[in-house]
């Protein structure tokens, strides 16, 4: 193919809605109707660090990440942010800034993952482990281990470091193995 995918690697339907528009844009107005689950993603970086912890088991299990999950009925995305951080790391932060909107196309799946993903820093509290995640670990920015993180990261993490705003779309098959990921940064 022409874009360098792989000829098993064919756009999702979502990816080709969002083909020369803002992936926001081309999400509601081009035929996916599928209800979505909204996200959150918090990626605590500050003086040339991540804090990343693993997940102890379920969705995820036994990889690095940041911390995040669903938004509660009657929570803003942002308060569902802070609770998940809470919850998963023990900690609250200072500041807490919308980095990017990735969305998460998996087959299989009669939702839409709409993944709205935070840069935190200005740590409150000492990070510690929890019922859902192994003690938090900080990373220099060049050790991060993407080897041992959700498939795709490395496609918006590093816009994430370097303090750009970014939108994208990463396709999973049933079994949640990475089938593209179309992320780009945002002007």
């Amino acid at each position: 193919m022409s874009d360098g995918r792989q000829p098993h690697e064919a756009l999702s339907s979502v990816e080709r809605a969002a083909a020369g528009r803002s992936i926001k844009n081309a999400m509601e107005p081009t035929g996916d109707k599928r209800p979505h689950l909204i996200v959150t993603l918090v990626m605590v970086h500050e003086g040339g660090r991540v804090l990343l912890s693993r997940k102890k088991e379920g969705f995820g299990g036994g990889l690095w990440n940041g911390y995040g999950g669903k938004v509660q009925l009657g929570e803003t995305i942002e308060d569902a942010a802070r609770r998940e951080l809470m919850e998963e790391a023990g900690i609250d932060v200072k500041v807490l800034k919308k980095a990017g909107l990735l969305y998460f196309d998996i087959e299989g799946d009669e939702r839409l993952h709409e993944g709205h993903i935070f840069r935190a820093s200005g740590v409150i509290g000492e990070p510690l482990e929890t019922d859902e995640m192994i003690t938090p670990q900080w990373f220099d920015e060049s050790e991060i281990p993407y080897d041992k993180m959700w498939k795709g990261d490395d496609a918006w993490l590093p816009l994430f470091l370097q303090g750009k705003q970014f939108e994208g779309v990463l396709t999973f098959n049933a079994k949640h193995k990475l089938l593209s990921a179309v992320v780009r940064a945002m002007e």
